[in-house]
């Protein structure tokens, strides 16, 4: 049914970007990752919070290991609300905007941030 096809792209998703979570050196930098959320409808203040809460390190950039963390984060007992609702208003705001996060609309911030490691990925 629709639910199974739903996890299936959750999981292709998730599973493309963890499958890659090995290789060392992938970071996308804060300026990208800003333009990343741009593409997603966030504004400036929002792009702000949303970098220096994902760059745990404060390197300036974002290692795809702190996005994972950042996304686990969002759904994780305790979460910080106002990251969380940041998080998941802007995968929202990509997609159908209804309240709602669908898998597709969480695959596309997943896969919007595998796209921007590679060399010229928001070009």
């Amino acid at each position: 049914g629709q639910g199974a096809s739903l996890a299936a792209q959750r999981s292709a998703g998730a599973g493309a970007l963890l499958a890659q979570s090995g290789q060392p050196g992938k970071a996308v930098s804060a300026e990208d990752f800003g333009q990343l959320l741009a593409r997603f409808g966030a504004d400036d203040t929002q792009k702000a919070q949303l970098t220096e809460k994902f760059d745990t390190d404060h390197d300036g950039s974002i290692s795809r290991g702190e996005f994972l963390k950042g996304l686990a984060s969002v759904a994780a007992p305790g979460a910080d609300s106002d990251f969380s609702q940041a998080v998941l208003q802007l995968m929202d705001r990509g997609g159908q905007a209804n309240g709602v996060v669908t898998a597709q609309e969480f695959a596309a911030l997943t896969t919007a941030f595998a796209q921007a490691e590679k060399p010229g990925g928001l070009a």
